[in-house]
């Protein structure tokens, strides 16, 4: 899941079944997972997991 973290957009699960194919978009929305670290949107952070 994912924490609330200054600068970022919003708390929520990540919707990580929309980020099939390999790469992400360049689109700036920050978001914290549950590591503490700060991933530079959903996709990214959807990646870092798998």
């Amino acid at each position: 899941g994912l924490l609330w973290c200054p600068g970022a957009m919003a708390s929520y699960p990540p919707n990580c079944s929309k980020y099939t194919m390999p790469g992400c978009p360049r689109d700036f929305f920050p978001v914290c997972g549950t590591d503490g670290e700060t991933y530079g949107n959903e996709c990214v952070l959807c990646q870092a997991n798998r």
